[in-house]
């Protein structure tokens, strides 16, 4: 667990304060004017596809521009290369850390585009996951700033799947709660 935090951290404090501070007040500002315009249920539904934006220039940002360069290109295209790697290395706990931290990452893609978009369905969850995860890993191959793997895409969109599963998990609970009250 300390490899994922050192990890997320190290990522994380490569994006300047001033960035993190315009997103949040662009934000707020954002929703407190889709509440005024829109009206509560409205304007949130439509804040949470700003939250959905902002937290994919995140991703990008701590993916992509800002993260260190590399010398070469690095690409894997084996399917799940890095459970592979676990019984020969002896980095285990630092691939499970990357695996988990890359389905973590895309929770709140699928839990956002639940909330933002009604007419969505799984497929589309699925699609739009799978398109942003392979961008992200295609910059990086571009740009040399990182490994390009089909693993980060598999964990990425099973992590988006998992927050629309929640998203529509709650949503018909919320249903079945309605009509019992």
């Amino acid at each position: 667990m300390t490899e994922l935090k050192v990890y997320a951290i190290g990522h994380i404090v490569a994006i300047p304060l001033p960035i993190y501070l315009g997103l949040i007040i662009f934000l707020c500002l954002g929703t407190i004017l889709l509440i005024y315009r829109k009206g509560l249920r409205e304007g949130l539904r439509d804040s949470s596809v700003l939250l959905l934006a902002e937290w994919m220039f995140m991703v990008f940002a701590v993916s992509v521009i800002f993260r260190e360069g590399r010398d070469e290109y690095q690409l894997s295209l084996l399917p799940l290369s890095s459970y592979f790697d676990y019984g020969e290395n002896s980095y285990l706990m630092e691939k499970a850390a990357l695996n988990i931290l890359n389905v973590v990452l895309f929770v709140p893609v699928g839990l956002l585009l639940g909330c933002g978009f009604s007419w969505l369905t799984w497929r589309r969850a699925l699609a739009i996951g799978a398109t942003l995860s392979v961008s992200i890993e295609l910059l990086q191959l571009v740009f040399r700033k990182g490994l390009c793997e089909t693993d980060d895409v598999i964990h990425n969109v099973a992590g988006c799947m998992i927050g629309y599963g929640t998203y529509r998990l709650f949503a018909r609970l919320g249903k079945y709660v309605q009509t019992f009250l």
